[in-house]
């Protein structure tokens, strides 16, 4: 059984142009045909393009978790080499003076972190009587010319004056430390 509506499409010689067609709706069909094929390849393009992301974040995140792996034996050497260096210098800082070991690959270089004076009220209070030169002009201690008086000298975490035999009050003495600094040197330039 066929049906009526399909049966008018099929012959050929049902198909009449209406006569309000002109060549500007055959341009505008024509347009809208090749606007609509577009459309549908710029889709495809954007689903392959979408597919090759997903695929290449997905290899990125397997090649850096291998890098990882791979790499980790390497950096845990590394990071122990690094610390045989640090404890040399520090033995040749402790030993000669050295703050700066030139090896033919390398160069370790230490320095002196904290031992900073702070001064508290007492402090203040007690230069006010006994050397008003270190007082700032807003009350406050001048800790860099402190450091250089004439006969006082650091004791463990306090400062002694050494005429009196007495402690200054307030001043507190951080312990000092040591950075160490480990430079490869590049190709072609060691020693």
């Amino acid at each position: 059984m066929t049906d009526p509506l399909l049966d008018e499409f099929d012959d050929p010689e049902s198909w009449d142009v209406p006569e309000d067609w002109t060549e500007d709706a055959a341009v505008e069909v024509a347009d809208l045909a090749m606007a609509t094929e577009l459309s549908r390849k710029l889709r495809g393009v954007d689903r392959w393009l979408a597919e090759l992301d997903a695929r290449a974040e997905a290899e990125l995140d397997r090649l850096q978790r291998r890098a990882v792996e791979v790499s980790a034996r390497a950096r845990r050497r590394r990071a122990w080499i690094v610390a045989q260096l640090e404890a040399y210098a520090l033995d040749r800082r402790h030993r000669y003076g050295e703050k700066t070991t030139e090896l033919m690959y390398a160069v370790v270089k230490t320095t002196e972190c904290g031992g900073g004076w702070t001064a508290d009220e007492d402090a203040i209070d007690w230069a006010r009587f006994n050397a008003p030169e270190l007082l700032a002009t807003n009350p406050k201690l001048k800790i860099a010319d402190a450091k250089n008086r004439p006969g006082w000298k650091v004791d463990g975490d306090r400062v002694l004056d050494v005429e009196t035999g007495e402690f200054i009050p307030g001043i507190t003495v951080a312990p000092k430390g040591v950075n160490v600094t480990v430079k490869v040197l590049p190709d072609g330039s060691g020693r």
